[in-house]
């Protein structure tokens, strides 16, 4: 299941937020255009990355794994920031969208693992 962190609106507006995630779940026509779509990924992705050195922070034996999730986190953003550029219909923004949250669920795991 995903959950857009609270933080997350602290640098983006609740209307952004809403629309993305209405868009992806589609029942209605309203869009969030591709710029705000693509501060949601940087933004959550930001905050993966800089949990990542948090726990380095912390606990320098954790260094390398925190490091792996950095790479990983960064080459999530390329791949989505990437295909939102090019995605042109509702179905291409559905798949970006389920993409999305699998691969930051997955990244959020790897740090709450650490």
């Amino acid at each position: 299941m995903f959950c857009i962190p609270f933080f997350v609106s602290l640098s983006l507006n609740f209307e952004t937020i809403a629309l993305f995630i209405t868009f992806a779940r589609s029942k209605q026509t309203i869009m969030a255009n591709k710029r705000d779509i693509k501060k949601i990924v940087n933004s959550v992705i930001f905050d993966i990355v800089e949990e990542s050195y948090s726990v380095q922070l912390f606990n320098e034996s954790k260094a390398e794994a925190s490091n792996k999730i950095i790479d990983a986190a960064a080459t999530v953003q390329d791949e989505l920031l990437s295909r939102i550029s090019q995605a042109k219909s509702k179905a291409d923004f559905k798949s970006i969208y389920a993409d999305f949250e699998s691969k930051t669920d997955e990244l959020y795991d790897q740090v709450n693992k650490l």
